[in-house]
């Protein structure tokens, strides 16, 4: 009888000790993700002329407004679910759908974008940036997923690789000429 008390005193332990793990991976992965983040627009804009990084700012403005949607609470839907899991999961089609339609919003928005700006190339960058939206849509569910599961060291993990492959590429484009 002592024994069963004493398995069930560990598992609030090992809860708490899980916790405050993937906090802490979390915190890191953030960290990364911030500082990688700020690493590459640091070196893009030594790369590219001001006018160029102004106008990649100004073209990501509303994607960047718009991504805040994308997720529109599946992610916390998903991690709370608390039974029937695999037909939530299957939702997923939902939220591809809702970051197609913010996707096509962006691109519909892209020409009002330029002409508040008044810049065509502004207008352009914004319509080129409405995919992300979509792409963003696509991870919701595996991510939701991660961290149901306290998978924070991969998440740890992919989110700063994202970023990275994000600023190499970006830099090396523009150190060849590719511009905004």
């Amino acid at each position: 009888m002592s024994e069963r008390r004493e398995r069930r005193g560990d598992a609030p332990r090992r809860l708490t000790e899980t916790v405050i793990r993937g906090a802490g991976y979390a915190a890191i992965g953030y960290a990364l993700t911030q500082f990688l983040t700020f690493i590459s627009y640091l070196v893009l804009a030594h790369v590219v002329s001001p006018s160029e990084f102004g106008v990649f700012a100004a073209g990501s403005i509303f994607v960047g407004l718009t991504g805040l949607f994308v997720g529109s609470g599946m992610m916390a839907a998903l991690i709370q679910r608390r039974d029937r899991l695999d037909e939530a999961t299957n939702t997923a089609l939902i939220s591809v759908s809702a970051g197609t339609a913010l996707s096509v919003l962006a691109l519909a928005v892209a020409p009002v974008v330029g002409h508040l700006f008044r810049s065509n190339q502004i207008g352009a960058v914004a319509a080129v940036l409405s995919g992300v939206l979509l792409l963003d849509a696509t991870t919701i569910v595996p991510e939701a997923l991660m961290q149901r599961r306290f998978s924070f060291l991969r998440r740890m993990v992919v989110q700063p690789l994202g970023v990275a492959v994000f600023g190499v590429t970006a830099v090396a484009a523009a150190a060849n000429g590719a511009g905004v």
